[in-house]
């Protein structure tokens, strides 16, 4: 049923506005259609792709999802990078909570993740926040690399793997608003962004899933291997939280994570949050979550887990009902989905996500797309790292 209702919202169109807020942009109708058709069928990092029943090309996409701006030359030759802000800064305060993500095509005068780092700043929104997440952001070394106080690299992950569409860091309720911007050398295939508007999923789940998580909320939970003990070798909670464990059990215990250490001294802890929260302007009820993207069935076709027995407690992390029982099958992945069977939670939810029309909004050096972290979940394709070794995509978050 997740995974029924995210895919459908691909197909989701909000109508288009007349004309952008600003003289500066004009709306430029639907995202730009990809250099070639984005193949998924046999393709690497996607489970259960290999599959003869399996979609052959993703969708394109289509007006209104998201709004798309493009800049207006004419009339504006002497503005500069802080008078471009002002003009962005208009278009997110009157049309992203409608929209829930905005592509620019482009933004004159923004160049360079240094550029991206002055035009946050101009924009004159929260920055910076003592909070959890930014805390959990300048542990994200293994994941991502800081460019500055306010810009990081979207992703270091490896290339042949996707990044299933998610929220950003929802347990913290942070951040607000999610700027990703492309730069310098960027795949003219693969690599793309994902936008999946959640009000659509909400809208499409079963009303007694939506009311069962509503009432119980999630339960979270997370694994960490000892780096000096480890089998795995992905994550372990040295690197992650703290070499010290006082420092460990105190970093959990403000956080109100209730935590037990194992015999080959890993670490297991995990909260119970709610999965509908309200939007921190519109006040909306937003389905704001990771219950899908946290629950261990993402990793069953990850290299380093396929092996591993389904019903083991060592995954990263797994979710629950808050009360802790287990999350059905059918709510987690589909039965059938274009005739690809399903039947148990071997076909995780973003299989399905990247196999049923889902739209992705094709790298542009020069483009950029603001999402709103409660509106909208953000993903990445997979690329072939070796043509090209560096995906140049810049992220930069707001608080406010």
């Amino acid at each position: 049923m997740l995974a029924r209702a995210i895919a459908s919202s691909a197909h989701w169109v909000r109508p288009l506005s007349t004309a952008a807020v600003s003289s500066c942009f004009r709306n430029a109708g639907a995202l730009p259609e990809p250099m070639r058709p984005i193949r998924i069928r046999g393709r690497s990092g996607i489970p259960m792709s290999e599959e003869k029943t399996f979609p052959e090309y993703m969708s394109c996409a289509t007006p209104g999802a998201p709004l798309v701006l493009s800049p207006v030359a004419e009339g504006h030759e002497d503005m500069d990078l802080d008078d471009w802000a002002k003009a962005v800064k208009a278009e997110l305060d009157h049309n992203l909570a409608k929209y829930g993500a905005i592509y620019f095509t482009s933004v004159p005068e923004l160049r360079t993740p240094q550029d991206l780092a002055m035009l946050m700043r101009s924009l004159k929104y929260r920055l910076h926040e003592d909070s959890h997440y930014q805390q959990m952001m300048a542990a994200r070394s293994m994941t991502s690399t800081k460019l500055s106080d306010v810009v990081r690299t979207a992703s270091d992950e490896p290339p042949e793997y996707a990044i299933e569409p998610h929220s950003e860091y929802h347990t913290a309720g942070l951040p607000h608003k999610i700027a990703l911007f492309a730069h310098g050398q960027v795949p003219d295939y693969g690599g793309e962004w994902m936008v999946v508007d959640t009000r659509r999923v909400m809208e499409e789940l079963d009303k007694a899933v939506v009311r069962k998580f509503d009432e119980l909320g999630a339960c979270y939970k997370v694994f960490y291997e000892s780096r000096d003990n480890s089998v795995i070798g992905y994550n372990n909670w040295q690197t992650n939280i703290n070499c010290d464990k006082g420092k460990v059990e105190e970093y959990l215990k403000v956080r109100g994570y209730d935590w037990k250490w194992n015999d080959d001294d890993s670490l297991e802890y995990w909260k119970v949050y709610p999965a509908i929260v309200p939007h921190p302007v519109t006040g909306e009820r937003c389905w704001f979550n990771q219950i899908h993207a946290q629950h261990k069935s993402f990793y069953y076709s990850h290299p380093k887990y396929r092996d591993m027995p389904r019903d083991s407690d060592r995954f990263p992390v797994n979710t629950t009902y808050g009360d802790g029982s287990e999350i059905e099958p059918h709510v987690i992945a589909l039965g059938v989905i274009d005739g690809l069977s399903a039947g148990d939670l071997g076909l995780v939810e973003h299989t399905c996500l990247l196999s049923v029309s889902m739209v992705v909004a094709p790298l542009r050096t020069g483009a950029l797309l603001v999402q709103d972290n409660y509106l909208t979940l953000h993903g990445r394709m997979d690329y072939d790292g070796h043509k090209f070794p560096k995906r140049e995509v810049s992220v930069s978050v707001t608080y406010s």
